[in-house]
């Protein structure tokens, strides 16, 4: 979008585009049942102490349960598609600003530095969500630089700071950004 190679956000382009991809077959990968459509995605992943606890019968843990379901999500997507990961328990951890490409070697790579995370701490979405849309201190968004289009948020009980700050956060970034988020 910034070398002016895709149409911007919320222009005819744009639109005509996302009409043309929802006309193509859709991937059956999912993510705990959700399919978001989309070939640029920003998962937003709970690492508190938490989600140390079992999931399931197999022993695995919630984070390494979301950890793998990413994965197959990632690997089930169309060649190409683009991802990046914010980890959130006190503080946050992500891949970095640019988008990474679902390739065999960048998958192993994530989820292999992913699995070696031990989950800890609290639980502070709001400034995984501020990194996700790469808010600037005003709370705006950074379009220039944010390239997802959808941001899938995993989190397995109460935020720090409850509910409140969700939907006043939606209403200033949407009518910027088309957003999706699951």
């Amino acid at each position: 979008v910034r070398k002016g190679e895709l149409p911007r956000p919320g222009s005819a382009a744009f639109e005509a585009e996302r009409r043309r991809r929802a006309s193509e077959p859709r991937s059956t990968a999912s993510f705990f049942g959700v399919r978001p459509e989309t070939d640029r995605v920003t998962f937003v992943i709970d690492h508190s102490g938490s989600m140390s606890t079992g999931f399931g019968t197999d022993g695995r843990t919630r984070y390494v349960e979301a950890v793998e379901q990413m994965m197959r999500f990632l690997q089930g997507a169309p060649a190409g598609c683009e991802f990046s990961v914010i980890l959130f328990s006190g503080d946050t951890i992500s891949t970095g600003g640019e988008l990474l490409t679902n390739d065999v070697r960048t998958l192993e790579k994530i989820r292999e530095e992913l699995l070696a995370r031990e989950p800890g701490g609290g639980t502070r979405l709001a400034p995984a969500i501020r990194e996700a849309l790469m808010m600037d201190d005003r709370g705006d968004p950074d379009m220039e630089r944010l390239e997802a289009d959808t941001i899938v948020v995993l989190c397995d009980g109460e935020t720090e700071r409850g509910p409140r700050w969700v939907q006043p956060t939606l209403e200033r970034v949407l009518p910027h950004h088309p957003l999706v988020f699951h």
